[in-house]
Order: structure tokens, then sequence, then C-alpha cells
């Protein structure tokens, strides 16, 4: 009877550990998914930022290089007229 007993005991301490890794196995898995994602999004926020930065150094050198290019046309006249 004792034997019984304990092999019952036994028996339902390896079925509250086996849902308890099951437990653990499903939380594991749940942060792999979300570490993905938040990589996914920081690599989106990362290429974002730079796309902009682009951008922005493009809007501000075009207008630079117009000026530069037409005080040099302008240079080159007046040394042509003399």
């Amino acid at each position: 009877m004792t034997q019984l007993l304990s092999t019952r005991v036994g028996i339902t301490r390896e079925q509250r550990n086996q849902r308890v890794s099951e437990s653990i196995n499903r939380r594991a898995e749940q942060q792999l998914r979300l570490q993905q994602t938040v990589q996914g999004l920081s690599v989106d926020a990362i290429a974002y930022y730079i796309v902009g930065l682009v951008g922005i150094v493009i809007a501000i050198s075009v207008p630079v290089i117009v000026v530069l290019t037409a005080f040099a046309l302008s240079r080159v006249r007046h040394k042509g007229c003399r």
C-alpha cells in the first residue's frame, strides 16, 4: 500500500514537473519572438533615421551646389568679358 501511494505521489510530481517545464518552454519561445520583433523594429528605426539624415543632407547640399555653380559661372563670365 505504501509503495502504491509513493508511486502515485511520484507520478503526480512528474506530471506537475512536466507542466512546469512546458510552461517554461512556452515562455522562452515567447521571449525569443519578442526579442526578434524588437530587433527587427530597431533595424527599421535605424534605417528610417539614416534615410531621413540622407534626405536632409541632400536637401541642404543641392542649394549649396546650385549657389556655388552660379557663383563659379559668374566669375568665369566676368573673366571672359575682360
